[in-house]
């Protein structure tokens, strides 16, 4: 034993010499994250293409940037915020850089530099790269995402983002039509020659995304460029729906790692029950060929958050949604009935949770951990009005998403592989009685033994108090009669207190042990339903 322990602390020892530690280990993570709303020159795009501009990219853009700051260690910018935007974030006005070629390119460069140093000191670089706006056909008819001043093609997204940079995983997420022919071969929608297999192979690995295997996708594509920007949530539903799964409505299984199949199935499950085909989006969701279950984002490393956590049931098992005080929507659930919900929020923010029924508003200080139960729900919503909000409103999170979901469509997606059961309290049948129904009977069993003593002085303090009466009445001593009589008054005094309390603690036991069995017998039937 001690030469096995003098081994491992030289094997320590060396490796500590060497500079490898755990800290150095740590996964550095940057962000770039684009918004556009402005339509490239006619010059620049396919004839027949019938943009307009956009109104909430750059929204989308701000929305994101303010949730994926607070999980990386450094995160970039660029958009070109509107008026309305800037009147309600203001703070972000400074942060944000123009969405050009030339400020793509120099933010390009300066992570590059940071990645190599990460590599250098032994530590593994991700990127999120974010992008909100059109996506167009190019005169010669290839697929870009715009930008200010022109457009972000495939082979310019390839060979000037994800080529240049030395990340041991890229997370590439994109709102835009045509969205999806950024990852497939160039001309995937033309007729292509047959080529021998080694000509293929060099084909596919040039102009898809099977190049790039430490690359994950994660796309909300549609053809009608309009569709999928709704003033509810003051930007596009698709950019929404991914924050509402990255700040934990899609975390399965507690783990606050949120994955691939974890994001795919609770889009599927947002946009299952919308009847308008217009409004349904094409999403693509590809994790990275290296490691297929790599967190998208992990959320114990979110800063400057705090948590809501409860189990769904009621009124918070049917779908909400989370604003702050300037109206922004911040995230929409629809929890299955019975599973657990941790959100994560802003802290230090004034924040409305939306029921049907009606609001509570909440502020949280950073790494709080609120329970939804607590939360005091008054007043009552308003309908939002126009067709487009009706079905939108009707159909998105209108199919509760839990581990059932989950494991359904899951059952049909052989390309996406399953989070571990990290939590078994999520993916087994949850308890009947909650933590608090727990405390309260807890207490009602402390109070209970606290009668039973009570009880044990009355009778102590009775039997005293009935030998001093028995002394008073027996003696004709003057000062004999009196001390009993006095050691009568206290004995008495003490028993009938003694019975107060045995009366008191044994009303508030029961009280206790009874409305908590009660709790735990209605949420059980909450569940049910």
């Amino acid at each position: 034993m001690a030469g096995l322990l003098a081994a491992v602390a030289a094997i320590l020892l060396a490796l500590d010499a060497s500079g490898v530690s755990a800290a150095d280990q740590k996964t550095i993570r940057y962000a770039i994250v684009i918004g556009q709303n402005e339509v490239p020159a006619s010059r620049l795009i396919a004839p027949g293409e019938g943009l307009v501009r956009l109104r909430y990219a750059d929204d989308d853009a701000a929305a994101f940037y303010s949730f994926i700051r607070h999980a990386s260690d450094r995160a970039f910018l660029l958009t070109v915020l509107d008026s309305d935007t800037q009147r309600r974030l203001p703070g972000l006005v400074a942060e944000a850089r123009p969405p050009t070629r030339r400020e793509l390119d120099a933010t390009i460069g300066a992570i590059k530099r940071a990645m190599e140093g990460d590599l250098a000191n032994g530590r593994r670089p991700s990127l999120i790269f974010f992008y909100s706006g059109h996506g167009i056909r190019t005169a010669d008819g290839a697929a870009a995402l715009a930008l200010l001043d022109e457009p972000l093609d495939q082979q310019g997204l390839y060979d000037r983002v994800l080529a240049p940079l030395p990340a041991k995983l890229v997370h590439v997420i994109v709102d835009a039509c045509h969205a999806e022919a950024l990852v497939r071969p160039r001309d995937i929608e033309s007729h292509i020659e047959p080529l021998d297999s080694e000509v293929e192979r060099t084909y596919l690995r040039q102009w898809s995304l099977a190049r790039f295997p430490h690359v994950g996708v994660l796309l909300g594509s549609t053809r009608d460029e309009q569709s999928f920007e709704w003033d509810g949530y003051h930007g596009g539903v698709f950019t929404h729906e991914v924050i509402s799964a990255l700040s934990g409505g899609a975390d399965v299984n507690g783990d606050d790692r949120i994955e691939y199949s974890e994001v795919a199935a609770f889009l599927a499950a947002a946009n299952l029950r919308i009847a308008d085909p217009l409004l349904h989006p094409h999403v693509i969701v590809q994790g990275p060929a290296t490691d297929r279950r790599a967190p998208i984002i992990d959320l114990g490393e979110l800063r400057d958050h705090f948590i809501v956590e409860g189990r769904a049931s009621g009124q918070w098992a049917a779908p909400f949604f989370v604003e702050n005080d300037a109206g922004a929507r911040l995230v929409d659930l629809h929890p299955d009935v019975g599973s657990t919900i941790a959100i994560h929020l802003p802290a230090g923010q004034l924040l409305v949770f939306v029921r049907s029924d009606g609001e509570a508003v909440v502020t949280g200080s950073a790494g709080a951990r609120v329970s939804l139960s607590d939360l005091p729900i008054t007043g009552r919503r308003t309908a939002a009005r126009g067709s487009a909000a009706l079905a939108l409103q009707r159909g998105l999170f209108a199919a509760a998403f839990g581990t059932g979901f989950y494991e359904g469509y899951l059952s049909q997606r052989t390309d996406l592989i399953p989070v571990s059961p990290t939590r078994p309290s999520l993916l087994i049948a949850p308890s009947s009685e909650p933590r608090e129904d727990g405390h309260r009977k807890l207490a009602g069993w402390a109070s209970l033994v606290g009668a039973a003593a009570s009880v044990v002085g009355v009778v102590v303090y009775g039997g005293l108090s009935l030998y001093a009466r028995n002394q008073y009445q027996n003696t004709d001593l003057e000062r004999e009669a009196a001390a009993a009589r006095t050691r009568f008054d206290q004995y008495s005094l003490r028993a009938g207190v003694a019975g107060a309390l045995a009366a008191g603690f044994s009303l508030a036991g029961l009280w206790l042990i009874s409305s908590s069995a009660g709790g735990a017998r209605g949420k059980n039937g909450a569940a049910a339903e």
